[in-house]
């Protein structure tokens, strides 16, 4: 049977427990950031499986390799860039291609003809 001595002790060896509701605030931003991050890191490995099919249904023995998200050369500040490379012949056919990584449509071998067309030219 627990006593008043008992509880007391349990609150003072721990004391989030008291202050539980004041933290709350804090972590829950905290949280909410990480969520949102965790959320776009998915977004962004979606995109990169979308990219990654087409090229290979669209090129077959090639391979989309991406490069890094955003940099001097970048036209936006959050981009996401990849280049196809053709494994057998172990040398890039297209230039360095920027997409937007919030896009969340299909990816289609035509757009990835299209946008190597004009990342080339």
């Amino acid at each position: 049977m627990r006593t008043k001595q008992n509880l007391k002790t349990k609150l003072i060896r721990n004391p989030f427990v008291v202050f539980k509701s004041a933290c709350l605030g804090r972590n829950n931003k905290k949280n909410m950031k990480q969520q949102k991050e965790k959320e776009r890191r998915e977004q962004i490995r979606k995109l990169k499986k979308k990219v990654s099919q087409a090229v290979s249904k669209g090129f077959p023995g090639c391979s989309a390799e991406f490069s890094g998200r955003g940099g001097s050369m970048a036209p936006r500040v959050r981009t996401l860039s990849f280049r196809v490379h053709h494994d057998q012949k172990n040398q890039f056919i297209s230039n360095v291609i920027w997409l937007n990584p919030e896009y969340d449509g299909n990816i289609t071998v035509g757009d990835i003809i299209a946008m190597i067309k004009e990342s080339n030219n």
